[in-house]
């Protein structure tokens, strides 16, 4: 009897621990996935007030993207030498702009918002009629992501969309990224048919060894 409590003694803690980091791990799993679903969730309600208001009713949302806007003094290592010419064009203009901005703000008495602090991101999208089924020609916005401060501790998140962007000039350097997100994608999908195909194939095994 002493004997089977000290094993008892010994066995539980452990058996507490398992259950326990088991159960942590769900909560884990299943608060990333609800996190993405939550990100998701925001960008597509973005997209369709944003068409509601510009569009009506009537219209529906068939894909969308979203792209963080890179730091506007960024230079993709991959541009051809002559696009690389004209961005380095381009960053010295938007930095004289800045100069401009920040003086013009001084001399107001107006808060001066640094260009890099801002979180800015770009959502290519495609609607078409909800009746009809007849697709739209591609869009893009540009969205921001405010954090306004509740209180000392909360903070509750904002999209806002700032203005339509030009499509073709926004898809030239998102499609890069585009195609590496679904070539990821298409990976996890593999993998998890992998998995699920050694389970079923382990499965039919048992019940083939239990049969005979």
């Amino acid at each position: 009897m002493q004997n089977l409590l000290w094993l008892l003694i010994l066995i539980l803690p452990v058996v507490l621990i398992v259950v326990w980091f088991k159960k942590r791990k769900k909560q884990k799993a299943e608060s990333t996935i609800y996190k993405k679903r939550r990100d998701g969730d925001e960008v597509w309600k973005t997209v369709k007030d944003y068409i509601r208001k510009t569009d009506g009713k009537g219209k529906e949302v068939i894909d969308s993207f979203v792209a963080k806007v890179p730091a506007f003094d960024y230079i993709d290592p991959s541009l051809p030498k002559e696009k690389k010419e004209l961005k380095k064009q381009e960053i010295k203009k938007i930095k004289e702009e800045e100069k401009q901005r920040k003086k013009d703000c001084k001399k107001n008495k107006k808060k001066y918002i640094p260009l890099g602090s801002r979180s800015l991101y770009v959502v290519l999208f495609t609607t078409r009629n909800a009746k009809t089924l007849k697709e739209d020609k591609p869009r893009a916005i540009e969205c921001e992501v405010i954090q306004n401060k509740i209180d000392k501790k909360n903070v509750q998140r904002e999209i806002i969309v700032t203005r339509e962007l030009d499509y073709k000039k926004e898809l030239e350097w998102i499609t890069p990224i585009k195609k590496k997100e679904e070539e990821k994608f298409q990976k996890e999908y593999n993998r998890q048919l992998k998995i699920k195909a050694r389970k079923e194939k382990k499965q039919n095994k048992k019940k083939n060894k239990e049969n005979n």
